[in-house]
């Protein structure tokens, strides 16, 4: 029995992650989004969000949005290629989904590793969502994205907040899909 309980808490500090990611649907789409056979994905609008930060967390927090902004569009069209199909530029028929940072907080990945159970040192990233019809240009839906990570082995990554965020992009997409 003592083996089993060291190998499960083993199993706990190198992996595993308490990153739970859902959406908040602000808008719900006013069109079926089966209507659609193509999307378009520009990059993350993230400048004005970054600009709003303290100087010297300026640099650091740019590097990892950076990274995190191509995760987070590889991930969400990982599964956005199954219905839709690339548009390098929109025209009839295409979704646009334009996303904004929101709020980011990488939290401390210490006080998640010893006390995240507890909630200490929790991250969170929101993601603003919006969807606009490319022909007429009108808004078609909006939702945030959200991505908590509370615990996790070795502290957990907030990288995989990013994925997740495209994971629940997609999943809002799909779940107006109709």
């Amino acid at each position: 029995m003592r083996g089993k309980a060291w190998i499960l808490i083993g199993l706990f500090l190198l992996g595993g992650s308490g990153c739970r990611a859902y959406y908040r649907p602000v808008q719900t789409p006013t069109v079926p989004l089966s209507r659609y056979t193509s999307i378009h994905m520009p990059p993350m609008e993230s400048e004005a969000f970054v600009r709003s930060l303290p100087g010297q967390h300026q640099p650091k927090y740019s590097e990892v949005i950076a990274s995190g902004e191509s995760l987070m569009a590889s991930t969400a069209w990982a599964y956005l290629s199954e219905r839709f199909s690339g548009a390098a530029e929109p025209g009839p028929g295409t979704l646009i989904v334009r996303t904004q940072l929101t709020e980011f907080h990488p939290g401390n990945r210490a006080l998640r590793f010893f006390f995240g159970g507890y909630g200490a040192g929790r991250a969170r990233l929101i993601v603003t969502c919006r969807l606009f019809d490319a022909e007429t240009g009108a808004p078609v839906g909006m939702a945030d994205a959200i991505a908590e990570l509370r615990y996790g082995g070795q502290g957990g990554s907030v990288m995989r907040m990013f994925e997740n965020c495209g994971a629940g992009i997609a999943r809002f997409i799909f779940d107006y899909y109709e």
